[in-house]
């Protein structure tokens, strides 16, 4: 974790805590969010929390520094924001994908509240991740190219 300028050791000692608690708030709501999208048509409004939830994560985890939360929350984010744009268009090894994507983010949460170090996000997750937001957005603008 990466001290963001501005703020003293003491300022991290008191936020690294609240944004461990509100991490693991915003993946609760993303994986019930994503129990929705696995066992019933989502709406637009479960679509909605699913990209919001994740997204504050990610932005959180950015603004104290954390990276490797920050860099896994995008990859994870461009799948739910592909999602929410195109619906009906995540396979089901897609949600699988995100929901480890949800357990190696709550393992690095895990990892800050106990003043551990993490590692990376895995390469092989982040290029997964990557690939199925690149294959929804592009099944969307083709969708459109077509007049639909």
């Amino acid at each position: 974790m990466q001290d963001p300028k501005g703020l003293t050791p003491e300022d991290m000692a008191v936020l690294r805590p609240l944004f461990v608690s509100s991490g693991r708030e915003y993946l609760a709501t993303f994986l019930d969010a994503l129990a929705t999208v696995r066992t019933a048509e989502p709406t637009e409004e479960t679509l909605g929390v699913l990209h919001r939830s994740i997204h504050s994560l990610k932005g959180a985890a950015l603004q104290l520094g954390v990276l490797h939360i920050g860099t896994l929350g995008k990859a994870v984010e461009a799948v739910a924001l592909a999602v929410r744009r195109k619906p009906g268009g995540l396979p089901a090894q897609g949600i699988d994908l995100l929901e480890e994507g949800a357990r190696q983010l709550a393992e690095y949460l895990t990892h800050i509240e106990n003043g551990e170090e993490t590692t990376e996000p895995p390469g092989e997750l982040l290029s997964q991740l990557q690939g199925l937001a690149d294959v929804l957005a592009d099944d969307d603008s083709q969708r459109k190219a077509m007049g639909g």
